[in-house]
């Protein structure tokens, strides 16, 4: 079975949150982490998680590089109140495994080596979601003068990988209980 070095999506997701992360004031986030939230399976194969509100499909080209080994892609988003997360997908066509360690690694590339991020700290750990080996990447970065807290959870079995980033200012207390509430929604259905 052919396997690629980096998994495109988990880069693409990436950018995503970290470079249209805009801080929006609408609500507080104890606000957000008390209204009701809504459990919803996203892509296929699915993954279902918890969240403030339905996610929005966001627009998500297949790379150039990927094109030739990518099935299909997807991604979704929630972008409000000093808030975001997203959840995305990638499905490789037969022939071609996803690599867990290479998602994660380049996740953390293109966050930063993008331009305007400072002081990038993280931490992996191994964990596991509905039985599938999976990394939690947890840390900081400054974009301007705002400080960043974030959570890359990257799930990866056969040719798929699921991955969900949950990011919001550091040191609000309710930005780390809807992360922890999100994080602990995830199921990948199999």
């Amino acid at each position: 079975m052919k396997k690629l070095k980096t998994i495109y999506l988990t880069a693409l997701a990436a950018s995503v949150m970290l470079f249209a992360f805009t801080p929006k004031t609408a609500k507080t986030l104890e606000q957000v982490f008390a209204q009701k939230w809504t459990t919803k399976s996203y892509s296929e194969p699915k993954i279902q998680v918890e969240t403030p509100k339905e996610l929005v499909k966001a627009n998500v080209s297949i790379p150039e590089k990927t094109k030739e080994s990518v099935e299909k892609m997807s991604a979704y988003q929630y972008d409000e109140d000093d808030l975001m997360i997203i959840v995305s997908t990638l499905a490789y066509k037969k022939g071609t495994a996803a690599n867990l360690k290479g998602a994660a690694a380049g996740a953390l590339y293109e966050m930063q080596t993008r331009g305007g991020i400072d002081e990038f700290s993280y931490v992996n750990k191994d964990t596991v979601v509905s039985g599938i080996n999976s990394i939690l990447q947890r840390g900081t970065f400054k974009k301007g003068n705002d400080k960043i807290d974030f959570n890359n959870l990257i799930t990866a079995k056969e040719n798929n990988i699921w991955q969900v980033m949950v990011a919001y200012r550091s040191g609000d207390v309710y930005g780390g209980k809807i992360r922890d509430k999100v994080m602990k929604s995830v199921k990948i259905q199999q």
